[in-house]
C-alpha cells in the first residue's frame, strides 16, 4: 500500500503525483496544498495551529477522518502522520513538504525516514524531480540517463555489503558507514543503474543535477 504523507514545508506536489497513492494524509498546513491540487485527503493530522478553519471546517463536512491532536505533545504532527501511515499498512510512505522552512524541521522529516525503516517500510521525500529514498535492504534499479548525478548516504547504521553497478565509480560488497562521504557525487553510465545492499538503511539522492539549475 503506497501513502503519502503532506507537509507544510516549501517543497510543493501536484495532483497527478497525488492521484498515484493508495491513500493520502494531509498534515495541519499540509491540508492548503492538497486541496490547491484538487485532490481531498483520506486523513487530516495535525494540532491545526497553520490551517486555515474554514478550509478544516469544509472537509470535516465532506466526512474526511481527522485526527486532532493538542499542540502541547511530545511528538511533530508529521511523526503522528508516519505512525497512521504505518497503522493502515503502509509498504511505501512519500512525504511531500517535507524540505524548506525550519531546518530542525528538515533534519527530524529525515529521522521519520529511519523511523520508517525500522517498522520495515520503504520511504521517500519528493520535491520536484528530485527524490530522497530510505532503501530497506536488497536490489533496487533505477531508470536514469547516463550522467545523470546521484549519491548515496548511509545515516544512523552502517550500510553492508553496498554494491553499485552501471555508475562511474562502482562497488561491491562495500560497507558504507554512516556519515560517510564515500558515497557522494556519483553518476549513472547507462540506462540502469542497480544497488544492493544487505543491512541497513541507504538514503539515495537522485535528480541532484535537476535541482542545482
Amino acid at each position: 500500500m503506497k501513502v503519502s504523507i503532506v507537509l507544510a514545508g516549501e517543497s510543493s506536489c501536484t495532483s497527478e503525483e497525488l492521484c498515484d497513492y493508495d491513500a493520502i494524509i494531509a498534515v495541519d498546513g499540509g491540508l492548503e496544498k492538497v486541496h490547491r491540487c484538487g485532490v481531498a485527503p483520506d486523513l487530516i493530522v495535525g494540532d491545526f495551529d497553520s490551517v486555515s478553519s474554514d478550509l478544516l471546517e469544509m472537509y470535516r463536512r465532506l466526512g474526511i477522518e481527522e485526527k486532532k491532536f493538542s499542540p502541547i505533545k511530545n511528538e511533530t504532527d508529521g511523526e503522528l502522520a508516519c505512525d497512521s501511515a504505518i497503522e493502515y499498512g503502509a509498504s511505501q510512505i512519500d512525504f511531500f513538504g517535507a524540505r524548506g522552512g525550519r531546518y530542525d524541521h528538515e533534519i527530524a522529516n529525515f529521522a521519520l525516514m529511519y523511523r520508517c525503516y525500522r517498522k520495515g517500510v520503504a520511504s521517500s521525500m519528493k520535491d520536484g524531480q528530485l527524490v530522497i529514498s530510505c532503501l530497506l535492504p536488497g536490489q533496487h534499479e533505477y531508470a536514469c540517463v547516463a550522467g545523470d548525478l546521484f549519491s548515496l548516504i548511509a545515516l544512523y547504521e552502517p550500510v553492508a555489503n553496498l554494491c553499485i553497478r552501471g555508475a562511474e565509480y562502482n562497488v561491491s560488497n562495500y560497507i558504507l558507514e554512516p556519515w560517510s562521504s564515500r558515497g557522494i557525487s556519483n553518476t549513472a553510465q547507462n540506462e540502469y543503474v542497480v544497488l544492493s545492499h544487505d543491512e541497513g538503511p541507504l538514503f539515495v539522492f537522485n535528480g541532484l543535477e535537476l535541482e542545482k539549475r
